[in-house]
């Protein structure tokens, strides 16, 4: 369980591409010329007031009130004035909600790719934005954000991260805004975007930071981080700590308080699109005189769920989400020493007791009769009862010897299908695991350790070694003898899980198990690449019942590599033009996908993507794409570039009619022409394209 130190890397991504373009991106506001005409505040003036005036002809002000006259007048002032504030405060506010409904797009990216060294975005209304030179870069699943980091200015080793809301003419006409500067090289993002995750190093101390990009605010996540695993979506944060020499695991909502998880032994995260776990392992001090494990798993928002104590190991190397998580747990009953050891003597032993001289009285004489001890008899009793004890002491070293730590590890294999824990294997050494299914039905092929006890140690040859050197070196006796004799089987065994309960077979023949990589797809079969040749391989399968496996069958020969994918089989063989790829169901029966394969991809729906070479193909170029889809292939494009292929769902795209520029002419044209597959139809992106970094997937 090795660990990435701060390795921000957003795994969801890494599968996804390659690519690039540039067109200019004309004036974003370009549209508020027909747009309404707003004036500016500062040239808003408020109306000049207009003193009160006495228009009655009265000159002393008999019978009026003047004071109150004067207080009427000063509220129609304040009155002016409050309307007319009012009256700002509504043009201030339609303005600004002028210019927000100006500033709102409802673009979003299609594609990003690198084009004459620089890398661009291009939107879905056809116009680009050109960011240069970027060191990373992402696109959210919706294609309304953008996150890239480029080399700060200073050019220290350090980057900047900018972020472009898509929705926002100001952010796009802007490229960006930056959301830190002079950070280190890794960081990641949230699939959705809404969350920007860097790391900065300074002074021997490690801080974790998350940008939110709807409320552009920076929160620290923790300082002192020695691994941070980030979630595909959500704002749950794990991350270790080294306390003390001791590992810890917190989690924290982002801007949140953290919570400490436990200390651990190990820890591994897992993500997909959706979601992420967290497995970790802690000392399991209840085993005595031996290492074990509590293994546990954690999701975002859960209390940690306990898989299983006492594990010695766990296949995390092979998981994947969805699938099933194998571990080993060492068998702790302890082997009867009576499987190896003859000992006749057992039950007269339990029976014998010290012999009383008194039981052996007789008496001498005929006139004069004396009572004596018979000497010889009772000496003889004497004798046999000692032997009994020495017996009794190698009995009681052999009840306290665990055998099977003496001999060999043996384990139960169990599986963790993410709702519960079944074994499905037992006696069964670390390196006799040969085979298990990673999804599915838990499957395993494995070798059981068996007994033979053909040859046993008898108890009077360990009585002779404990009469003459001691008990313990008895012991140490039937320990050696003992490992000789502890062996396993020729053949091996298949067991699965059928849903209820766990069904063991012997395997069936025509296997060699020494040469065979095994595969599973469904359920009702299991195939096996068998090695032939120093190159090749050949191909063979077994159906599988309630009851046994069939003799193998041979499905194909020559073959160069192999996979299985849900209930297929997946695998190229050699043809007279090269490596033709075929797939093969469950039922053994195969269909060519593509002739003369170079590469292949198995895109989310189980559809098939390969790339045959054209006739005068050079390897990297010149390749016919080629689509298996409902059981039948077609050519999609051809003279297509296979180091250059990205794929989003039922989306991929290609660069075709690659370029490389000539070592004497740096004017030569660089790069080809990028194309989007979609929904059955190919769309033109950009010529000149050296490298496509990511496209969106099929509309919802």
């Amino acid at each position: 369980m090795e660990k990435k130190k701060s390795d921000l890397t957003n795994l969801s991504h890494d599968k996804k591409a390659q690519a690039g373009s540039s067109p200019e991106l004309s004036s974003v506001f370009e549209e508020m010329k027909n747009g309404i005409d707003i004036q500016p505040l500062e040239d808003i003036m408020p109306e000049k007031f207009i003193e009160f005036e006495d228009r009655c002809g009265n000159d002393d002000n008999e019978g009026f009130d003047t004071k109150g006259s004067k207080k009427r007048i000063k509220k129609i002032k304040l009155l002016r004035i409050a309307v007319v504030a009012l009256l700002v405060c509504a043009v201030a506010l339609g303005s600004y909600l002028a210019l927000f409904r100006l500033d709102k797009l409802s673009h979003t990216a299609e594609a990003i790719y690198q084009k004459n060294s620089a890398v661009n975005v291009m939107l879905e209304n056809g116009k680009t934005i050109e960011l240069g030179p970027v060191k990373q870069v992402k696109l959210s699943d919706d294609g309304k954000t953008v996150v890239y980091s480029q080399d700060t200015s200073s050019k220290t080793g350090k980057y900047d991260i900018r972020v472009i809301d898509l929705t926002r003419r100001s952010s796009v006409q802007n490229k960006g805004s930056v959301i830190v500067s002079g950070t280190d090289e890794n960081w990641s993002c949230t699939n959705d975007g809404a969350y920007v995750f860097y790391v900065n190093s300074a002074n021997g101390s490690t801080k974790c930071y998350a940008y939110d990009t709807k409320t552009k605010k920076t929160l620290l996540i923790s300082s002192g981080v020695e691994e941070i695993y980030t979630p595909p979506v959500g704002d749950i944060v794990y991350y270790t700590r080294s306390i003390s020499g001791k590992e810890e695991l917190y989690r924290t909502a982002i801007g949140g308080e953290p919570e400490f998880i436990s200390e651990i032994s190990a820890v591994r995260a897992f993500k997909n699109e959706e979601k992420s776990e967290i497995f970790f392992t802690v000392k399991d001090a209840s085993v005595q005189n031996d290492i074990a494990y509590s293994l546990y798993k954690i999701t975002a928002g859960n209390t940690a769920e306990k898989i299983s104590d006492g594990v010695s190991e766990v296949y995390l190397d092979d998981y994947e989400i969805g699938g099933n998580l194998y571990y080993f747990v060492k068998n702790t009953a302890k082997l009867n020493w009576k499987d190896f050891v003859t000992d006749p003597y057992d039950e007269y032993d339990a029976l014998l007791q010290k012999p009383d001289k008194g039981d052996y009285l007789v008496t001498k004489g005929f006139i004069f009769k004396t009572t004596k001890v018979d000497e010889t008899a009772y000496n003889n009793a004497l004798g046999t009862y000692q032997k009994k004890l020495v017996r009794d002491d190698i009995r009681e070293a052999l009840n306290k010897l665990d055998l099977g730590l003496a001999v060999s590890a043996e384990y139960k294999v169990r599986v963790y299908d993410g709702s519960a824990s079944r074994e499905i294997a037992n006696g069964v050494k670390l390196e006799n695991l040969l085979a298990f299914a990673k999804t599915g039905a838990p499957r395993v092929i494995f070798n059981k350790t068996e007994i033979d006890a053909s040859k046993r140690t008898d108890m009077d040859k360990l009585y002779s070694i404990a009469a003459k050197d001691g008990t313990e070196n008895a012991i140490d006796y039937v320990i050696n003898s003992l490992g000789k004799k502890y062996e396993t089987t020729s053949g091996c065994k298949y067991a699965r899980y059928d849903g209820s309960k766990v069904l063991e077979y012997d395997f069936a023949p025509g296997y060699n198990v020494s040469k065979a990589t095994f595969l599973f797809a469904s359920r009702d079969a299991v195939f096996a690449a068998v090695k032939a040749e120093d190159t090749s391989f050949d191909l063979l399968f077994s159906t599988i019942s309630d009851k046994a496996i069939t003799e193998s069958a041979k499905v194909a020969s020559d073959i160069t590599s192999f996979e299985a994918y849900g209930e297929n089989v997946f695998y190229m063989a050699k043809s007279e033009n090269g490596n033709d790829l075929y797939i093969c169901g469950k039922d053994g029966k195969s269909k060519a996908i593509c002739k003369n394969c170079a590469q292949y991809f198995i895109v989310d729906d189980g559809n098939v993507v390969s790339f045959g070479y054209s006739e005068n193909a050079q390897s990297g170029a010149g390749g016919n794409v080629v689509l298996y889809s409902g059981g039948e292939s077609k050519t999609v494009d051809n003279d297509v570039d296979l180091r250059f292929f990205v794929t989003e769902k039922n989306n991929f795209s290609y660069i075709k009619n690659y370029q490389n520029a000539a070592a004497t002419d740096s004017e030569a044209t660089v790069g080809g022409e990028m194309k989007i597959y979609s929904d059955g139809k190919i769309k033109d992106i950009d010529s000149g394209v050296t490298y496509i970094y990511a496209i969106t997937s099929d509309k919802q």
